[in-house]
Parts: C-alpha cells; sequence; structure tokens
C-alpha cells in the first residue's frame, strides 16, 4: 500500500456556446450552438497530461470534458452546447490561478461559469509523522492524483497524508473494487503505528 502525498485541487467550469434555434428542416433559420463549439471542443479534448513535479513527487495536471448536453427535441436546432470541463491541478497552484488557467482555454464569446472548485492538499514529505510511517512500513511514496480530505486538513493548517485499502488507478472504472487484504495490511499498519510499540 502506498503513502500518497498531498492532493490535486480541482476546478469544475461549465463553458456555454450560444446557437439559435430553428427546426431540423430548416437549419439555416438558426445556427447549431453544437456546430459554433465542435472545433473549440475538438481541440480542448487534446489537452496533454502534464507531470509537474512537487518535493520530488509526480502529480498530473488535467483537463477533461466530463458531461456535455446540447438540444431539447430531436427535431429543433440546438440553440445552446454546455460542456463541463474537469481541471485537476497540483499542490503549490491556488484555485484563483488554475481557474485563469481554465478561463484562457475558452473563447472569449463562450459563456463560463465556475460550478465549484477545491484547493490542492499540500505535500508534508519532510514531516518527522510522515518520515516515521514511511521507514516503519518501507511504503511507496506518490503523490495524490485526486482530490482528497487532505486538502481540508491543509486548509485547517494540519499537516496530513493519505493511506489506506483499494487500488486508485481503477477508480471510477467498471472494475473498480478493493482487494479484502487490502483491508486487513491497511488496518494492521494503522493499528501499529498508532500504538506506542515499536
Amino acid at each position: 500500500l502506498n503513502v500518497e502525498m498531498g492532493c490535486n485541487g480541482v476546478v469544475n467550469a461549465e463553458v456555454r456556446v450560444s446557437g439559435v434555434s430553428a427546426h431540423s428542416a430548416r437549419p439555416w433559420m438558426g445556427t447549431n450552438a453544437v456546430g459554433a463549439g465542435a472545433a473549440w471542443l475538438a481541440e480542448i479534448t487534446k489537452f496533454p497530461v502534464t507531470p509537474v513535479q512537487v518535493q520530488g513527487i509526480e502529480f498530473r495536471e488535467t483537463l477533461q470534458v466530463t458531461t456535455l448536453r446540447a438540444g431539447r427535441a430531436r427535431n429543433v436546432v440546438p440553440d445552446e452546447m454546455v460542456v463541463n470541463l474537469n481541471h485537476r491541478f497540483p499542490p503549490g497552484r491556488g484555485v484563483d490561478e488554475a481557474v485563469a488557467r481554465v478561463r484562457a482555454l475558452v473563447p472569449a464569446e463562450f459563456g463560463f461559469d465556475v460550478v465549484d472548485s477545491a484547493r490542492a492538499g499540500d505535500v508534508h514529505l519532510d514531516h518527522p509523522e510522515v518520515q516515521a510511517f514511511v521507514k516503519r512500513f518501507g511504503a511507496t511514496v506518490a503523490g495524490k492524483q485526486g482530490w482528497t480530505d487532505v486538502a481540508q486538513f491543509s486548509a485547517a493548517g494540519v499537516p496530513a497524508f493519505n493511506f489506506g485499502p483499494g487500488i486508485a488507478t481503477l477508480c471510477h472504472r467498471a472494475d473498480e473494487h478493493c482487494p479484502i487484504a487490502h483491508l486487513g495490511e491497511a488496518y494492521a499498519r494503522l493499528a501499529a503505528f498508532l500504538s506506542t510499540e515499536e
């Protein structure tokens, strides 16, 4: 089981592309919002996964289209397309900067609204308790590629790290699962570390 330091911050922003509704048999009477945003949409889906080093630990900056909706009927030219952009940014970067970076990727004529956001979790690799835990169990140290409550501890000034059962790379996949052995292993390590015995 890995010790995962910090966590990525997150910004969810809705991009609105406007059009003009019309009957689908007379599309020249309107403007298809999907068509108006298609070139930008194709480009934004190519945003590269970008490795970022924080205290020698790799985090990956990502930007993904996670939801898309348009149209209200099968025979109506859609007058709006709404795209959710989910941006994950590394520790050390603030929410305002992250929002500005996403906004810069969206044409000025498109609507842009931040739906929600959360700061990144700080990396405390040099904290004595972190070092003691890693050394005691020979744990592999990695960056947390996702958002966790470590960010809330960071906001309160409390050093924290991620540790527990499960396979993080399978999150939200159809084959997501937690090996039973992980439950016992995680419990045993935490119990041993929190006890006064070495």
